[in-house]
């Protein structure tokens, strides 16, 4: 929900300095990629593609796999923005490479690693508490 609404004001702002900027071709062209159901709802522009496949990152291994993605996405043959993913200067490529902070500070992913392995830890407890409780019930 709370991405859906920032994608939805995000969205609005857009639109917004598109028409500001008398950006008409590109208006026209987000204004065809809306779908004929979403049409007759009144929306006008689609802004954002249609998926957003929210992925869980509970293993260090999963977490360094979205990480090298994004890291190599602006080097892709698609985009060509940079040569080496530390020259883009959106990514965190440079802060895990040099440990160099850019205009957005950068936390490592291990410092939010830990939490999740201690959040799984204190899951684990609570489930053999509980466990625990249950046969003591069913004994007596």
């Amino acid at each position: 929900m709370i991405i859906g609404n920032g994608k939805r004001f995000i969205g609005y702002e857009i639109i917004k300095r598109l028409n500001v900027q008398k950006q008409h071709s590109v208006l026209t062209i987000l204004s065809e990629a809306v779908d004929p159901a979403e049409r007759k709802r009144n929306k006008q522009h689609e802004v954002w593609q249609g998926t957003f496949d929210v992925k869980e990152c509970r293993t260090e291994a999963f977490i360094l796999q979205k990480l090298n993605y994004m890291h190599l996405n602006p080097c892709n043959e698609r985009w060509r923005l940079v040569e080496k993913p530390c020259d883009y200067e959106h990514s965190s490529a440079a802060f895990y490479q040099f440990g160099k902070q850019g205009t957005v500070p950068i936390r490592d992913y291990q410092d939010f690693l830990a939490l999740l392995l201690e959040m799984d830890e204190d899951e684990r407890k609570v489930q053999r508490d509980e466990s625990t409780t249950s046969r003591t019930r069913a004994q007596r």
